[in-house]
């Protein structure tokens, strides 16, 4: 009679299960009546849970709950006031739905990928992370607390799927799709946007080598604002970017290949004012002036009048030796005249245009400098 009389739990005393889905306990209590049997369940939170229990044929009982809480569940089990052998059961509540994976963005073929996943909301469980159906190998390094970083390195230009589980279950969002861009590929022409003239269209050209359907961005940011680019061509022939620069400063250019920077972007332009012609003719006068009051005829000076405008490159001046000593520092004059430079190079340089010589003394380096003076002012 007392073998017919044991009461005991069916299964697993340790489950998982998910909150908000109705978890379940199978009882064998053959010869106890549903009165004799008692159930008391505690949430994480050590509140009591509320449950049904009900009695099929053969002395089976069935406890059922759903938990909303994450975190474990208690419930112990009595029969005829005495508890039973395997009491308590743990439940393991988990909820995969506030796992968070970030930093889940696109690659570049050859470079290492990484993304975390943050599970220490979402309780106990087991974490399962796959790649292309696990044909990319991955590494995860446990950060503690619950949280992960995942390295990968893609080795083929293609959309890479990542597939998440919790304890079975696919997370929000999977599968997660990283776009794999292979970067070689693409090149962009930008040496000559190193300095560039205003109000006019600054261009610059872009090849794919590829035919991969891939997302090709260009964009300009000016000293205040962005600039609108237009981009035309296919990738057969190339494609052409243009803006309209309209303000002096650095123009940043970024171009991007699925969403990752091509090799040598973002590149930095500057923008200077172009070299006026008026400002030539003033310069050339405040010099001839200065040389012919304070330069007697004795020594030899050669310098050329920049009588052209040139909008990018300013005009640079030197000198063949005085007195048989040459002049180490050329000056070189740039397109602003309120700033002066002062070059080592002790290369002589010529400039194309006219040349205005006279034989002076050694004061007229003196007169030279006196031109540059009043010019600077």
């Amino acid at each position: 009679m007392e073998a017919e009389n044991k009461a005991t739990i069916v299964g697993e005393v340790v489950k998982h299960t998910s909150a908000r889905s109705k978890a379940t306990c199978e009882i064998s209590a053959r010869g106890f009546s549903r009165e004799d049997v008692d159930v008391n369940i505690l949430t994480p939170s050590k509140v009591p849970a509320s449950y049904s229990l009900s009695e099929t044929e053969g002395g089976l009982f069935f406890v059922e709950f759903v938990p909303q809480e994450v975190g474990t569940y208690i419930m112990d089990v009595y029969a005829a006031g005495q508890k039973i052998p395997e009491s308590p059961v743990f439940y393991k509540v988990y909820d995969s739905s506030l796992i968070r994976v970030t930093e889940a963005g696109n690659g570049v073929v050859g470079q290492p990928c990484q993304f975390r996943v943050d599970a220490s909301q979402a309780g106990e469980g087991q974490l399962e992370i796959s790649i292309n159906d696990g044909e990319v190998p991955n590494h995860v390094q446990v950060l503690g607390g619950g949280r992960c970083l995942v390295h990968f390195t893609p080795e083929v230009a293609k959309p890479h799927t990542i597939d998440i589980k919790f304890n079975g279950e696919p997370i929000n969002g999977c599968p997660f799709i990283c776009r794999i861009a292979d970067t070689s590929k693409v090149s962009v022409a930008l040496h000559h946007l190193e300095l560039f003239p205003v109000n006019e269209k600054a261009s610059f050209q872009i090849h794919v080598d590829t035919a991969d359907n891939a997302e090709l961005a260009v964009s300009v940011a000016g000293p205040r604002s962005d600039l609108p680019v237009q981009v035309t061509g296919n990738i057969k022939s190339g494609f052409l970017a243009e803006f309209l620069p309209e303000e002096v400063g650095p123009y940043v250019i970024s171009v991007e290949y699925n969403n990752v920077p091509v090799g040598g972007t973002p590149f930095t332009g500057k923008l200077s004012q172009n070299f006026f012609l008026e400002d030539c003719i003033l310069f050339n006068f405040i010099l001839t002036y200065a040389v012919i009051m304070y330069a007697p005829l004795h020594t030899h000076l050669c310098f050329p009048l920049p009588i052209q405008a040139r909008p990018m490159m300013p005009p640079k001046f030197s000198y063949p030796p005085f007195h048989g000593e040459q002049l180490e520092r050329p000056l070189i004059l740039p397109s602003m005249p309120a700033r002066l430079e002062k070059a080592t190079s002790k290369l002589p340089y010529r400039q194309e245009g006219e040349t205005f010589q006279r034989k002076c003394t050694h004061r007229a380096q003196q007169s030279l400098w006196l031109a540059l003076f009043l010019w600077k002012e």
